[in-house]
C-alpha cells in the first residue's frame, strides 16, 4: 500500500514538471517572436503544458480519494453496530 502511494506522487510531480518545462519553453520561445501569427504555435504549446500539470493534479486527486476509501474501510470494519456490547451481546433488551 505504501510503495503504490509513493509511485503515485512521483508520477503527480514528473506530470507537473513535464507541463511547466513546456509552459516555459512556450514562454521563452514566443517572447523572440513580435508577429502574432509566429506565437500562436507556442501557445499552443503552453496550453499542453497547463493539461499535462493538470493532469498531474487530476491523478493525485484520485490516489488521494482512493487512499481515504480504504482508510474509511478499515475504520469503518474495527467499529462495532450500534447497540452491540463491549462482548458483543445486544444491550437493548436488558
Amino acid at each position: 500500500m505504501l510503495q503504490s502511494s509513493f509511485s503515485s506522487v512521483e508520477t503527480r510531480k514528473s506530470w507537473e514538471v513535464a507541463g511547466i518545462v513546456l509552459v516555459i519553453v512556450a514562454w521563452i520561445a514566443a517572447s523572440g517572436q513580435v508577429q502574432l501569427a509566429a506565437q500562436l504555435p507556442y501557445v499552443n504549446l503552453g496550453a499542453g503544458g497547463v493539461i499535462m500539470a493538470g493532469a498531474g493534479d487530476v491523478i493525485y486527486l484520485i490516489s488521494a480519494r482512493h487512499l481515504l476509501a480504504r482508510r474509511i474501510a478499515g475504520v469503518a470494519g474495527r467499529l462495532r453496530p450500534p447497540g452491540e456490547g463491549l462482548h458483543g451481546n445486544r444491550e437493548a433488551g436488558r
